[in-house]
């Protein structure tokens, strides 16, 4: 039989090296010399949100997403 495709001599790297440069990214979560934000679950704080806005919806009721998120503005 024919084979109908080979693949090229280093394929197997071409790839593993596309993999590796792809996932350089994966750290981007981590900042270098930058202030870090530290959440105390201990002692929280309570905050009174003034207005909620939602934008960018096209096929849903603005309230019902409001009402989802489970925020709730100062009355």
């Amino acid at each position: 039989m024919k084979k109908l495709y080979t693949a090229p001599k280093y394929f197997k790297q071409i790839v593993l090296g596309l993999f590796l440069l792809l996932t350089v990214g994966a750290n981007a979560q981590i900042t270098i010399g930058g202030d870090s934000i530290i959440v105390d679950y201990a002692s929280p704080t309570e905050y009174e949100i003034a207005a909620i806005t939602v934008d960018g919806v096209q096929f849903y009721d603005k309230g019902i997403i409001v009402m989802l998120s489970g925020l709730s503005h100062w009355r």
